[in-house]
């Protein structure tokens, strides 16, 4: 799909989820940015790669995501239990 639409926010978001089920962080942070930086509301791609971040001990990134995923809709119980 990127290859025919590279601008298709959810193919970099689809990316990013298994390049993250392979165990690949780096390169699923990376997909689920560009996904943001093309569709900038994607709260499912702000969710993921706030974990990500959180993970990696990026917090002040993944903060900045967080707050976007709840703006989105995510429900603030799942962005606590990110903050444990």
């Amino acid at each position: 799909a990127l290859k025919v639409e590279p601008d298709l926010a959810q193919a970099h978001y689809s990316l990013g989820t298994i390049q993250q089920s392979i165990g690949n962080p780096k390169a699923a942070i990376q997909s689920y940015r560009q996904a943001i930086e093309l569709q900038p509301y994607f709260t499912d791609a702000h969710y993921r790669v706030a974990s990500l971040l959180k993970l990696s001990g990026h917090m002040r990134e993944a903060l900045q995501h967080m707050e976007a995923a709840a703006i989105g809709g995510v429900p603030a119980s799942n962005l606590y239990g990110m903050l444990l």
